[in-house]
């Protein structure tokens, strides 16, 4: 058995790095700029769910981090919007670039 250590990575959010907003409060803006209103208590619930959900689930992002990235939007707008379609939600490509 290989027992040499192949890959060492720092959680820093919330040490090192801190966020002007906290992710839920980003993702209602990005979705309101696009048409998608959400409720704000819908959304915090619905991310957090979300993030407990696919790290259970797909453990350091899976195989790959943008479907994982991917997943986790499409789902928390669509477990926090109960009329929201799918076609609304093309949001991920929206979180790769800045937003102030």
């Amino acid at each position: 058995m290989n027992k040499t250590i192949k890959l060492i990575t720092f959680d820093i959010t919330g040490t090192l790095l801190k966020f002007r907003l906290e992710p839920p409060a980003i993702y209602m803006s990005v979705g309101a700029k696009h048409g998608v209103a959400v409720d704000k208590d819908r959304l915090k619930s619905a991310f957090k769910s979300q993030w407990k959900e696919l790290t259970h689930r797909h453990p350091h992002f899976g195989t790959c981090w943008q479907d994982w990235w991917t997943e986790f939007v499409v789902g928390t707008f669509i477990v926090s919007v109960a009329s929201v379609r799918i076609s609304m939600i093309n949001l991920y490509p929206l979180f790769l670039m800045c937003y102030p």
